[in-house]
């Protein structure tokens, strides 16, 4: 993936981090991971994004959590791949606990798309 002449950008990680998604390829993630963190590409939202969602993929949801919460800038995209993938494993407490508690916490409500994905949810009361 690299060599003297050639690094990745965030754009060839958002490209590869998915990949290692669908592989189930944690260990490949977590190193294109420590690819972002030292070529200081990990704050950009498309690159927290694609690991946010490679690692609840790879059901590592306290690993997703945690960038999650530390990412400078979350968009509704990042809020699909993390609750999306909750409802996708029939969580839907998780799902719809942590839609509530990221509304309540960051004053930031999640767009349509985001409640769209929660079809599992109807016996769970969100709060919006």
């Amino acid at each position: 993936m690299q060599n003297e002449y050639s690094q990745p950008n965030n754009v060839t990680l958002v490209s590869v981090i998915p990949a290692c998604a669908e592989l189930r390829a944690e260990r490949l993630g977590k190193s294109a991971h420590c690819h972002a963190i030292k070529a200081s590409m990990d704050s950009d939202v498309s690159t927290g994004t694609a690991l946010v969602s490679m690692y609840a993929k790879c059901i590592l949801f306290n690993s997703a959590l945690n960038l999650f919460n530390t990412m400078p800038l979350i968009e509704v995209v990042t809020w699909n791949a993390l609750i999306n993938r909750y409802a996708q494993i029939g969580d839907c407490y998780n799902a719809g606990s942590r839609n509530n508690g990221w509304c309540a916490s960051r004053l930031c409500l999640p767009g349509r798309c985001t409640l769209g994905n929660l079809p599992l949810l109807s016996n769970y009361q969100i709060r919006v």
